[in-house]
């Protein structure tokens, strides 16, 4: 199955500028694969599937930095659509999103280094749904501790270059002056 890029939505509210280590492009910068792909030093085919779930109308994928890739070259028009793998659910630690999936930010406001990248404004999409409650589905297993969560919430585990962020807790009845 293909689908467009502005078809499918990010879980995650941020992504790492490097691919982690277990990947094929382990330590290359996202812009620097996206400036190979747009030069044609490198193929679309190159690049593992993107798993893509439906939920709510919409398809989601854990795949971010992959999809911000494919959102940027079908933006520079050097793609239309890509091949996808259909999956049936997406870890709950990689669903951190809260602008319905519609972008993405750059870990630590780093660059995500290349050049292509800076010929497009955005690669935003309108939430045609409108749905900021974006995963309402059962938890799902994680990979680290091997549990299964209820329904999702706020309190959920962020990742950023595969490491765990532990969420911010707030000192109740404790004033700092």
């Amino acid at each position: 199955m293909n689908l467009r890029p502005s078809e499918i939505y990010f879980t995650q509210s941020s992504i790492s500028s490097i691919f982690g280590r277990r990947t094929s492009h382990r330590s290359k910068e996202i812009g620097d694969t996206l400036d190979d792909l747009a030069e044609g030093r490198i193929s679309i085919r190159s690049i593992p599937k993107i798993s893509v779930m439906k939920e709510n109308g919409k398809w989601w994928t854990a795949d971010n930095r992959r999809l911000w890739i494919f959102r940027y070259l079908e933006k520079l028009k050097k793609c239309t659509e890509i091949p996808v793998a259909i999956i049936f659910s997406i870890d709950s630690r990689k669903r951190s999103s809260t602008n319905g999936g519609t972008d993405v930010s750059i870990c630590r406001g780093r660059s995500p280094g290349g050049f292509w990248h800076r010929k497009i404004e955005s690669i935003k999409i309108p939430d045609k749904h409108n749905n900021k409650d974006v995963f309402t589905g059962l938890g799902v297993k994680h990979h680290a501790n091997n549990q299964i969560g209820g329904t999702f919430s706020d309190n959920k585990i962020l990742e950023c270059n595969d490491v765990p962020i532990k969420p911010v807790e707030h000192n109740q009845g404790v004033h700092t002056a």
